[in-house]
C-alpha cells in the first residue's frame, strides 16, 4: 500500500507578463459596484470580477466555495496571488489543478499541464517561474517540448513519510523548501 505523503504533488508558481496593449496604473475605471478585491489580492482594472467589471480577457472569478478562502481565479483552476499593473504582471499559482497525473503500478507517474488556453491576454514569462514538488521520497522531472526543463527531489525521514508532515514553500509563506518534504527550483 502507498502512503499518502509519498504520492506526487506538483505545485505551480508562475509568472505572466500581460500581452495586450500597455495599461498604466489608474487608467480608467470600472463601475463603483465591481469588486476590488478578493481573498486578500486586490483586483485593479482593466482586471476585474463580474460583467461589465473587466476588459475583454481581463475576467477574473472570486471563489467563495464554502469551507475555505476565497480565491482569485484566472480560468478554472490557476489562482491569482498578485496582481501588478506597474510591471505588467499577474503572479498565478497552480497547486497541480491543471496537471493531470496518471501513476502506473509501479509508482512511476506523469503529467500534463493544461496551460493558458488560447486566445488570452497571457504569455508565460521566461524567467520568473517556479517548480515545487511536495510529499516524502518523490522526484519529479519537468519536460518541456524541447527536452528536460528542471528536476526536484523531496525526501522525508522515515517518521514523516507515514505521518504526511512536509514543510511549505516559501510562496506559500512558509519556510524555503530545502529537499526535506518540498523541493523548489526556478524553471525558465
Amino acid at each position: 500500500m502507498i502512503p499518502a505523503a509519498a504520492l506526487t504533488v506538483l505545485l505551480l508558481q508562475l509568472c505572466l507578463p500581460m500581452a495586450a496593449a500597455q495599461v498604466t496604473p489608474g487608467a480608467g475605471t470600472p463601475p463603483p459596484r465591481c469588486p476590488t478585491s478578493c481573498g486578500g489580492v486586490k483586483v485593479p482594472y482593466p482586471f476585474g470580477i463580474g460583467n461589465g467589471c473587466h476588459r475583454p480577457g481581463f475576467n477574473l472569478t472570486c471563489d467563495r466555495t464554502r469551507g475555505r478562502e476565497p480565491r482569485l481565479l484566472v480560468g478554472s483552476d490557476l489562482q491569482v496571488v498578485e496582481i501588478s499593473l506597474a510591471n505588467s504582471t499577474v503572479r498565478i499559482l497552480d497547486r497541480a489543478g491543471q496537471v493531470k497525473l496518471t501513476f502506473s503500478e509501479g509508482l512511476d507517474g506523469n503529467g500534463t499541464w493544461g496551460g493558458l488556453g488560447a486566445g488570452g491576454p497571457y504569455v508565460l514569462s521566461e524567467m520568473r517561474n517556479h517548480f515545487v514538488v511536495t510529499g516524502c521520497n518523490v522526484q519529479a522531472t519537468l519536460v518541456g517540448n524541447g527536452g528536460g526543463v528542471g528536476c526536484c527531489s523531496s525526501f522525508c525521514s522515515i517518521n514523516d513519510k507515514w505521518t504526511g508532515v512536509v514543510t511549505s514553500s516559501a510562496g506559500y509563506g512558509g519556510a524555503a523548501c530545502s529537499g526535506i518534504g518540498c523541493c523548489e527550483r526556478p524553471s525558465p
